[in-house]
């Protein structure tokens, strides 16, 4: 949970049910995001407590995470947003294509290492947490 705590006064903004530090779940351009979501909420409630607003106690703060979450789902979620749009942009790249032809092309000009001795393009290996798996390597000519 993202929570801003000043004089006393905290305002949580992204609640948090996992057990894994929220910084690994979420990329830092939202974090930064949620925490000036989390300061205006602070303002509006010390400015609410002060008697200047005419609110309810938490309106400040529910009112943040609304805008948040809804800053968030334009944002496009959580994740790091240039990832997905490099990941977009492969499939665009591929999409149109046969899977074997797209493979067998980046083998052929040697951006994609094929698995030693087998007639696969894709490689087994151990992978931690899925075990022994195929994926795919990528030299460094590409």
């Amino acid at each position: 949970m993202i929570v801003l705590i000043v004089h006393q006064h905290s305002v949580p903004i992204i609640k948090h049910k996992n057990r894994t530090p929220i910084a690994d779940l979420i990329a830092a351009q939202v974090l930064r995001v949620a925490r000036r979501f989390a300061l205006v909420a602070l303002a509006g409630e010390l400015a609410t407590g002060a008697g200047l607003t005419g609110w309810a106690k938490g309106e400040a703060s529910a009112a943040a995470r609304e805008c948040f979450a809804s800053w968030l789902e334009n944002f496009g979620g959580a994740g790091n947003q240039e990832q997905r749009a490099i990941l977009a942009h492969v499939r665009g790249l591929c999409g149109g294509f046969e899977q074997n032809a797209v493979t067998r092309t980046l083998v052929d000009v040697g951006w994609l290492v094929p698995s030693p001795g087998e007639r696969h393009t894709a490689q087994r290996q151990n992978i931690v947490g899925m075990g022994r798996t195929r994926v795919y390597v990528f030299s460094a000519r590409m």
